[in-house]
């Protein structure tokens, strides 16, 4: 979901969660993804963040009493997912950093595959963030060594979204 298209109910904010965040944008897609998480939460559990003690760990993993849950928010776009065993998720735009920059999180054969095609980098890199997040050890783990096992079942999509030219 793009934050501009989201209502946000009064709930969430009073916590001071988003007071961290010195961005505005950021603060906004932080209060967009709880919203979104908060409504996610009681479709499939059918109890709230709050009775569910919503929290996060010391490496910022966000944690629920029942089930797990995972947010991933960049450049006004949120995604967050719920389910009953361990989920990661990640969103990237291509032009949302330099490319190059991502080769430290890979070894020298993989990146001299994918080099020069941002696509393939930046799924590759979503795919480790996506991976770490489901760990619960963010990018604590070295992103080299990073890759999903068989039992972590990893889906992979591309949206592309055009704007509106009015």
């Amino acid at each position: 979901m793009h934050v501009d298209s989201a209502k946000m109910p009064p709930m969430i904010s009073e916590d001071g969660y988003t007071s961290r965040f010195k961005h505005p944008q950021r603060k906004k897609e932080s209060l967009v993804a709880r919203t979104l998480l908060n409504e996610l939460c009681q479709i499939v559990f059918g109890s709230s963040l709050v009775s569910l003690h919503f929290r996060k760990s010391p490496l910022g993993q966000p944690l629920l009493d029942t089930g797990y849950c995972s947010i991933s928010h960049s450049n006004g776009w949120v995604l967050v997912a719920v389910s009953d065993c361990p989920v990661g998720v990640d969103i990237e735009q291509i032009e949302q950093r330099e490319i190059e920059a991502l080769s430290v999180a890979f070894d020298r054969a993989t990146w001299d595959k994918i080099k020069g095609d941002a696509l393939s980098i930046l799924q590759a890199f979503s795919e480790k963030e996506a991976v770490s997040k489901l760990r619960g050890t963010g990018f604590t783990e070295d992103p080299k060594t990073i890759s999903p096992s068989p039992s972590e079942h990893l889906h992979v999509g591309k949206v592309e979204i055009q704007e509106n030219e009015s």
